[in-house]
């Protein structure tokens, strides 16, 4: 989710509660499992068809929606909670 930080959109899988930073196809794509062919076909489909998406924008508008504190809480409960679970 540091991407957000660049005001570049994501790819996040469905698990891990990442998805609820990403509003589908407007500040990013959520995709069901870790497979690399479905990553690979929504980075494409990111790069492919942002001419008509102002992602940088909508990103913007969901940072804000959401208060950057939000943002940073959720994302250091996140990595200490898979820091927990790896180490």
């Amino acid at each position: 989710m540091m991407a957000y930080g660049f005001r570049k959109p994501v790819v996040v899988t469905n698990t891990g509660g990442l998805k609820e930073l990403v509003d589908e196809h407007r500040t990013g794509i959520v995709i069901e499992n870790n497979n690399s062919n479905i990553i690979a076909q929504a980075v494409t489909e990111i790069l492919e068809n942002n001419q008509g998406i102002d992602f940088s924008e909508n990103i913007d508008d969901k940072v804000s929606s959401l208060g950057y504190k939000t943002c940073s809480v959720f994302l250091t409960q996140y990595w200490n909670n898979l820091w927990k679970e790896k180490f």
